[in-house]
């Protein structure tokens, strides 16, 4: 056998893989620089071509999974085993005692005992390491590859399953004949273990997000029966979250998670107030007259920060190729820390006496000039309140150990998050002294139901 030795530069043949589903797709680098002597570079670039080719196909075949059933079949065992030359032998990955095999074994072996998940695995890489001809007319290249696999058979031949994966080096030698380029086989396939399962107890999930929540607000008692004539609008509460989860599988195929975490929450309120209220109050001089005050263009925001403790689970419940679908409903409790509000708003003030006498309190050189209430007040009920949700989101595997995740969740408050923080009753002028905001002063409940965007970065450890 004639050796043509080793590249000075290696041709690099890149695998974009799945995840352990395995529905596979390969992407090979088309940049290669050999320094072969006795080769042309006619020849040269169809051993290289049709060595990617033969990747592609063992990427695509080598789960046994048939698209069609989702399980292993006769017409999958039958498309991996066109993979090989007669006789070719295999290294036994799948065994928790590798060994070397005959290829038909291999197949064997999987459709026996593994037939609903097939081999799941990924290769990250893969290399031209050495080309050599003999006499009887062929090429043999080996390629160099690491594969991670995700599942095998223990040694009662009762399938195991690994969430880190367990690393091989494996190195593939192909036959291809000099009288026909395109036609690849493999003819030996052999490997030995590097890392065996490492499992991590937990999977780490630093979280984004923000939601836009419609707000349920029911009116205090004393707003309800004395504060009639004052209209009062919300708009779409803003929150932002960011944080982190944990989550732990439950079964071994890694289709059902408990899931728990911590993050900080700004939920931003904004509401407008106009209208007027009448209150019946006494001058200086002790006589009682009716006074009508009218508010514009009242606006009050508040910020809300907040600590948010997320459990819940999360199924699996559909992949394709590299990508997952995920449910996850969970139940929310959330700590109000600090709160702030601020109001300001226009106030024009009328007193009417049982006389019919009526004093227009704004009017100075016959210009109606209204008052200016401007005001911050903090959050002084912090009330601990709780809501339910839940989470669809697509999960895209880069590789064994990380992850991009991508979700729209649905949340309801279950109880207030504000509430009254005083039986008492205010009147608006009355809040500024008080300290107290209109939304914590006129509210009974307020809840919000919720819908957001969630972005997480996945890592397995």
């Amino acid at each position: 056998m004639k050796h043509y030795g080793k590249c000075l530069l290696v041709g690099i043949l890149s695998v974009a893989w799945t995840n352990a589903t395995l529905n596979a797709q390969v992407i090979v680098i088309d940049r290669y620089s050999f320094s072969v002597d006795d080769i042309d570079e006619k020849t040269e670039d169809e051993l290289l071509l049709t060595v990617r080719k033969a990747i592609k196909k063992y990427d695509k075949f080598a789960d046994l999974l048939d698209d069609q059933t989702m399980g292993v079949s006769q017409e999958a065992i039958n498309r991996f085993k066109k993979l090989f030359a007669d006789n070719a032998t295999v290294y036994n990955d799948v065994s928790r005692r590798a060994y070397t095999v005959n290829y038909s074994e291999y197949a064997t072996q999987i459709n026996d005992y593994l037939k609903k998940d097939g081999v799941k695995y990924d290769i990250f890489s893969a290399s031209v390491g050495d080309i050599s001809y003999d006499s009887t007319g062929y090429y043999y290249i080996d390629v160099l590859t690491r594969k991670y696999l995700f599942n095998g058979l223990n040694s009662e031949k009762e399938p195991f399953y690994c969430k880190s994966g367990r690393t091989f080096n494996m190195t593939f030698t192909y036959a291809i004949p000099e009288d026909d380029l395109g036609d690849a086989k493999i003819l030996k396939i052999n490997g030995n273990l590097v890392k065996e399962c490492q499992d991590k107890l937990l999977i780490f999930q630093p979280t984004i997000g923000y939601s836009m929540g419609i707000v349920n607000r029911t009116s205090s008692d004393f707003f309800q029966s004395s504060l009639t004539g004052l209209n009062s609008d919300y708009k779409l509460m803003n929150n932002f979250r960011s944080g982190f989860l944990l989550q732990k599988s439950l079964n071994k195929r890694n289709t059902i998670f408990a899931t728990a975490g911590i993050l900080y929450q700004l939920s931003q309120m904004k509401s407008q107030w106009n209208g007027f209220f009448l209150a019946e109050k006494t001058d200086d001089e002790g006589a009682i007259f009716n006074h009508l005050t009218q508010i514009s263009n009242g606006v009050e925001t508040g910020k809300i920060h907040g600590l948010n403790i997320p459990v819940g689970l999360k199924f699996r419940v559909a992949d394709w190729s590299s990508t997952y679908l995920f449910v996850n409903p969970s139940f929310n409790v959330n700590f109000p820390i600090l709160g702030k509000f601020d109001f300001e708003g226009d106030l024009i003030s009328t007193g009417v006496y049982e006389s019919g006498e009526t004093i227009l309190f704004n009017l100075n050189d016959n210009v109606l000039t209204p008052d200016r209430l401007e005001y911050e007040a903090d959050l002084k009920n912090k009330k601990l309140n709780f809501s339910t949700g839940v989470e669809v989101a697509f999960q895209y595997i880069f590789n064994s150990n990380t992850a991009l995740e991508i979700g729209l969740e649905f949340q309801y408050g279950l109880n207030s998050m504000i509430s009254s923080s005083s039986n008492m009753a205010f009147y608006p002028d009355n809040l500024l002294e008080n300290g107290l905001s209109f939304t914590e002063a006129y509210a009974k409940k307020i809840n919000q139901t919720s819908f957001g965007l969630k972005i997480s970065w996945i890592f397995k450890g």
